[in-house]
């Protein structure tokens, strides 16, 4: 122990929260006392208020304009949506690696305004979700993500033939895969 901290005490107690839920979680526990630097100070508690923020973290995460709890499941879809639009771009990566210009021609014909705004639209669905999953009320986030779910899956079984790579298969397999899994995580949510 260095000179900062000789004669403190090493324990300290503290209203600890160590799982989401009412103000029963809150629990008085003994536990170590920070160490003490050069640059710091120690200040006493003897009491402290609790504002709104605090109570809703404690309740289960932030609440975006009070309609919004921060629940696991939210985050979690969240992030297969952020995965399955990861695979598609490393798809997209790796055809032009593979194809060069040529990734860029529809039927040997090069790609249009509108060929791209389509690829855009698709690429954001689950762009969107990611957002919806977080932002969105339960209800419509839910039902956005099974149809959006159902139409990527479509979308992606029509073209599967199009595309001739075997990585171009396996990371359209993994897609559909994903998707599955998203449209009954999202459904059992």
């Amino acid at each position: 122990m260095d000179i900062l901290n000789k004669g403190l005490p090493e324990l300290m107690r503290a209203a600890v929260v160590t799982r989401y839920g009412d103000p029963d979680v809150i629990e008085i526990m003994e536990v170590p006392l920070p160490a003490l630097k050069s640059n710091t100070i120690m200040v006493r508690v003897a009491a402290s208020a609790v504002n709104s923020a605090d109570a809703r973290t404690r309740g289960g995460g932030a609440m975006i304009h009070n309609i919004t709890p921060m629940d696991p499941e939210r985050i979690q879809l969240s992030v297969c949506w952020v995965a399955l639009v990861l695979i598609y771009l490393l798809g997209d990566v790796l055809r032009l690696y593979e194809k060069g210009r040529e990734a860029a021609m529809i039927d040997g014909k090069p790609m249009t305004q509108t060929h791209l705004l389509m690829a855009a639209f698709l690429m954001l669905i689950p762009i969107l979700l990611a957002i919806g999953m977080v932002f969105l009320p339960k209800g419509i986030a839910k039902w956005s993500g099974i149809i959006g779910s159902v139409i990527l899956f479509l979308i992606n079984v029509v073209g599967v033939t199009g595309y001739t790579g075997l990585f171009d298969r396996v990371l359209i397999l993994l897609s559909l895969a994903m998707n599955v899994f998203t449209v009954v995580w999202t459904w059992l949510w």
